[in-house]
């Protein structure tokens, strides 16, 4: 649900219109999160030596 939230918060931003406070608080949520497991996987990643 909080991914649907930043799709239709950056959809209303483009559109010209500013998404309500709950629904920007969901949408940052969504993106800090996301951005929270991509360096979390690049961190943890191993190399595979052959």
């Amino acid at each position: 649900m909080p991914l649907k939230s930043l799709y239709i918060a950056t959809a209303e931003r483009l559109g010209g219109h500013r998404p309500s406070a709950l629904r920007a608080a969901a949408a940052s949520t969504a993106a800090g999160t996301a951005t929270g497991v991509v360096v979390y996987r690049l961190l943890r990643h191993e190399r595979k030596h052959e």
